[in-house]
């Protein structure tokens, strides 16, 4: 998961560069919502202190009580890797890339006050278009993260009516006779699918907290992959879509390995 995970990172920093309207300035505390993988680990907060230069410092809490404290910043590499476990450091990687990106290019618009914070974001007047953040920030709005969520859950198949005139397909009749359905005239059946993957545009997933939808879309992925497995097969489709090569040492050594032994001449068994 690794691959899937770089990728969004590295688009989320793309996106931050070329759409990026603010220059966020400040420090915050800033409320993770749940069902983040960081939550579902302990980490219900972080203080961010916003650094010149694309830098972070930040530190991950539990009930606003302090952990372990980082700089990241929006070069490589990324993260110190003594300060974190090996095993976070891209999730933690991603929800830095996705919380830059969004305080870059949504601002304030995406970055909202929460409830009795009494803070919010000051922008200044000048050419950069300064955005202070201070207090305790919200990151997304409610119907943001409703939104999310139902774009990463699972949809079972369910039995959907048509319109007038309309008839279930011949592979919707057969998906039927499978499952045991009887189909009544002028309806039709949707087969289970997966809402939201890595990789989705802001059409897809209507949004402003772009930055957040990539997050949890990515790690809901993720984490379906795992539990399903096959994880290799997957993986490489979903690269596959979004044109990423995967490259490493063991792949470039069997494809150098396969190249020599079609390359190298076959014995004559005629002689």
């Amino acid at each position: 998961m690794k691959g899937a995970v770089a990728f969004v990172a590295r688009r989320l920093l793309e996106e931050a560069s070329i759409y990026g309207a603010c220059e966020p300035t400040g420090s915050f505390r800033l409320e993770l919502p749940r069902g983040m993988t960081l939550w579902d680990l302990g980490v219900h907060s972080m203080r961010v202190c916003l650094l010149p230069f694309g830098r972070m410092w930040i530190a991950l809490e539990r009930d606003d009580v302090p952990g372990v404290s980082f700089r990241w910043t929006v070069r490589e590499p990324h993260l110190q890797r003594w300060a974190l476990d090996a095993a976070m450091l891209p999730i933690v990687h991603l929800t830095c890339a996705a919380l830059w990106r969004d305080l870059r290019v949504g601002g304030r618009e995406v970055m909202h006050e929460a409830a009795g914070a009494g803070a919010r974001p000051e922008e200044s007047r000048d050419e950069k278009r300064r955005v202070k953040f201070k207090g305790r920030i919200k990151w997304g709005s409610e119907g943001d993260l409703e939104t999310i969520m139902r774009q990463a859950t699972m949809v079972r198949w369910h039995v959907r009516k048509l319109a007038y005139g309309k008839r279930a397909s011949r592979r919707a009749r057969a998906l039927a006779r499978k499952l045991g359905v009887d189909l009544l005239p002028g309806t039709t059946i949707v087969r289970s699918h997966k809402r939201g993957e890595p990789g989705q545009d802001a059409q897809n997933v209507p949004v402003r907290a772009q930055g957040l939808a990539q997050l949890i879309l990515t790690e809901r992925y993720c984490r379906r992959e795992m539990e399903g497995g096959e994880r290799g097969v997957r993986l490489d489709g979903f690269l596959a879509r979004n044109g990423i090569r995967v490259e490493n040492k063991a792949i470039r050594e069997d494809r150098k390995k396969g190249k020599s032994l079609k390359n190298r001449a076959q014995p004559n068994l005629k002689e």
